[in-house]
């Protein structure tokens, strides 16, 4: 009889110990799930609610929105394809939008060297009429305190109504390496100003054909969590990025305001997205070699919102810019703040 009890009372507390040490490993997971584990579960339970199909036969973005919503009913949809078609549509048609001016600029000026008929001279002219405002310099302070190069200034000092006036202009915009496309590419590291220990690394390519620019970013947040073994830790991940289209809403030599939308995409362990946003950002060439950059974004994925405000001042020698700022990322209810630094290659 005595057995049966000691024996009844061991169990109970067994199972005590069994359901306190569930209720901890619960509570340590979670504890242990740090930022990105946060942000994966807020995305994981605001999956986008499906529309019915007359919905779809009614959207202007038909045949885009069937897909992706189609691609959350089947399991064995390539969703990297998608991303990578609507990406193709959307620089498609931006290039289709600016295809009435690519023959304008420095594609046209650098044939203006020719020495040809009078008819030919008055073609030139009509394409310099046509010509950009701006042109672009091959780095910041190439050429004083600027970086777009005044069209309009090199007309008034070299362009008349002579042959030689024009090889005039042609001749010092080619000396001043005048182009009406450019690039830059940058690289940058971020680490989290409260303390969580998640890291951004963050690469654009940016590239300029006259008022028009398309942005290319890819970003990785990278946290170290322990796994609750023996203090033991693994790297959890995020990856994120944009494909973005803006135009020049307001440009001078030394300023720069653009303005454009493109397609967002987020991916971790279980959760992958794509929607679309909108962009802000200027670039302010405050005297040399100092530039002063700031960018904002706003991007809807699913039934969650992505935002970003960055910005930094750099120190530019010739091609080459290092800087240093700050970027506040929100992605769901999560917003992290960083401190960066980086370069950027201007080309």
């Amino acid at each position: 009889m005595l057995y049966r009890q000691v024996l009844r009372k061991i169990l109970k507390c067994g199972l005590l110990l069994i359901v306190v040490g569930l209720l901890t490993a619960s509570t340590s997971d979670e504890a242990n799930a740090g930022v990105i584990g946060g942000i994966r579960k807020d995305l994981k339970t605001s999956q986008p609610v499906e529309s019915s199909q007359d919905d779809d036969d009614d959207d202007s973005w038909s045949s885009c929105n069937r897909r992706h919503r189609h691609c959350h009913d089947d399991d064995d949809c390539d969703s990297g394809s998608l991303f990578a078609e609507v990406t193709w549509c959307l620089v498609k048609g931006v290039f289709s939008w600016t295809s009435a001016g690519a023959e304008c600029g420095y594609s046209a000026v650098g044939s203006m060297g020719e020495n040809g008929t009078p008819s030919h001279r008055a073609t030139l002219y009509s394409q310099l009429h046509e010509a950009p405002d701006y042109y672009y310099s091959l780095y910041p302070y190439q050429h004083g305190n600027t970086y777009h190069l005044d069209q309009g200034n090199y007309e008034r000092r070299y362009l008349g109504a002579t042959e030689e006036s024009l090889n005039n202009y042609v001749n010092a915009l080619v000396r001043d390496n005048a182009r009406d496309t450019a690039q830059n590419l940058r690289a940058f590291y971020g680490y989290d100003l409260e303390g969580t220990g998640v890291h951004l690394l963050s690469t654009t390519w940016r590239s300029y054909h006259q008022d028009t620019t398309l942005d290319i970013d890819f970003d990785t947040l990278l946290e170290n969590i322990d796994t609750g073994f023996n203090g033991e830790q693994e790297v959890d991940s995020l990856f994120t990025g944009s494909v973005m289209v803006s135009r020049s809403f307001f440009r001078r030599p030394r300023f720069d305001w653009r303005v454009g939308c493109g397609v967002y995409w987020l991916g971790t362990d279980g959760y992958g997205g794509w929607g679309l946003g909108l962009s802000t950002d200027l670039d302010f060439f405050l005297c040399k070699p100092l530039v002063l950059s700031l960018e904002c974004d706003l991007g809807l994925i699913g039934s969650f919102t992505r935002s970003s405000i960055r910005t930094t001042i750099g120190a530019n020698w010739k091609h080459c810019e290092v800087f240093g700022g700050y970027e506040m990322l929100t992605i769901s209810d999560t917003t992290m703040n960083f401190a960066v630094c980086g370069w950027r290659l201007w080309f």
